[in-house]
């Protein structure tokens, strides 16, 4: 990730989060386009390559 939070796909940018900056994400594939989105053994969110779209888990409720 870069300063701004932002991950490079396919000359494309997605904001992730700022907390993040700097660090490395892990990406698993779980289906055509799809990505569960990992900090270090933590899983943080999705990811939709198709349309760049990042979405946070929900874990606080």
């Amino acid at each position: 990730m870069n300063n701004s939070g932002d991950i490079s796909w396919h000359k494309g940018r997605v904001f992730v989060s700022q907390v993040l900056r700097f660090e490395d994400l892990g990406f698993e594939l779980v289906a055509e386009d799809f990505y569960k989105v990992f900090f270090r053994d933590v899983e943080i969110g999705e990811f939709e390559a198709e349309f760049l779209r990042f979405r946070p888990l929900q874990a606080w409720r």
